[in-house]
C-alpha cells in the first residue's frame, strides 16, 4: 500500500511537471537542468544513484556471512571520492558530457581507429602477414 501511494506521488509530479513545466530544448539540457542546480540537488542525485537498494540490503548480509572486514570498502570510499571529485569531474564538466558513458563511447573510436591504423600500416610496409591477418582480411 505504502509503495502505491509513493509511486502515485511520483507519477502526479511528474505528470504536473510535464504538463506545465518548461520544455528543454534538448536531452542535454533535460539531463544536466541545463547545467544550473545548485549543489544540494546534484548531491542528492548523487547519493541516491550511489547507494541502491542493492547496497542497502546487500551490506548487511555481507557483514554476517564475512564478518566486519566490510569496513576496508569504505575506507577506500574516502580515499577514491575526493580524487574523483577534484580529478575526473573538472575533465567531464570542461568536456562538456553529460554521461561516463559517452568517454567510453569516445575512448572505444579512438582504440579502434589506433588499432586500425596500426594494421593498415603494418599490411603497407609489407611485412609477412599472420595467420590472423590472413584470416581476418581474406
Amino acid at each position: 500500500m505504502v509503495f502505491a501511494i509513493v509511486l502515485g506521488i511520483s507519477s502526479v509530479i511528474g505528470l504536473y511537471y510535464g504538463c506545465t513545466g518548461n520544455k528543454q530544448g534538448s536531452t542535454s539540457e533535460f539531463l544536466m537542468a541545463g547545467r544550473s542546480m545548485s549543489v544540494l540537488p546534484v548531491a542528492l542525485s548523487l547519493l541516491a544513484s550511489f547507494m541502491s537498494a542493492i547496497t542497502l540490503l546487500g551490506t548487511p548480509a555481507e557483514i554476517v556471512i564475512y564478518g566486519t572486514q566490510y569496513w576496508v570498502v569504505w575506507v577506500s570510499y574516502f580515499i577514491v571520492m575526493p580524487f574523483a571529485a577534484y580529478v575526473f569531474i573538472p575533465v567531464f564538466y570542461q568536456l562538456q558530457l553529460t554521461s561516463v558513458f559517452e568517454v567510453s563511447a569516445l575512448y572505444a573510436v579512438v582504440t579502434f581507429y589506433i588499432l586500425l591504423r596500426a594494421i593498415y600500416n603494418i599490411r603497407k610496409a609489407n611485412v609477412a602477414p599472420t595467420t590472423f591477418e590472413v584470416e581476418l582480411f581474406a
